[in-house]
């Protein structure tokens, strides 16, 4: 993806942040205190090297935040990281297995009025 140009100069994400961030009087304290995002990886961010510190997923999920509380576009942010960032959700989350309940259980449910047909766990 192409950088997006200010001018002359050409911008990057972290750059965006950096910016944001210092027109706002920000220090890093300031934004960690109210986000909860520990400053080096706020650090990380603005130096374009939060995905040596964790998994992408997590690096995503990090940067948006930081964003929405610079009042950031999410488009505008989005055209300047790599394609490969937005292109990598989250891993599929595998459904869960249906597991009998122990005949114990499926009596006291029935002695004390739960429904007869919840007899297994993980079902919808």
């Amino acid at each position: 993806m192409y950088p997006y140009f200010k001018g002359v100069i050409a911008i990057n994400a972290g750059t965006l942040l950096k910016q944001e961030r210092e027109k706002k009087g920000l220090t890093f304290q300031d934004v960690e205190k109210i986000t909860k995002i520990r400053v080096k990886y706020l650090m990380a961010m603005e130096n374009n090297s939060l995905e040596e510190l964790m998994e992408v997923v997590y690096a995503i999920h990090f940067i948006r935040s930081y964003a929405r509380f610079l009042e950031i576009k999410k488009d505008a942010l989005a055209e300047l990281l790599p394609e490969k960032t937005w292109a990598q959700d989250a891993p599929a989350m595998e459904e869960p297995a249906v597991v009998s309940r122990p005949w114990w259980v499926r009596l006291v449910n029935k002695l004390y009025g739960q429904p007869a047909n919840n007899n297994t766990v993980g079902a919808s």
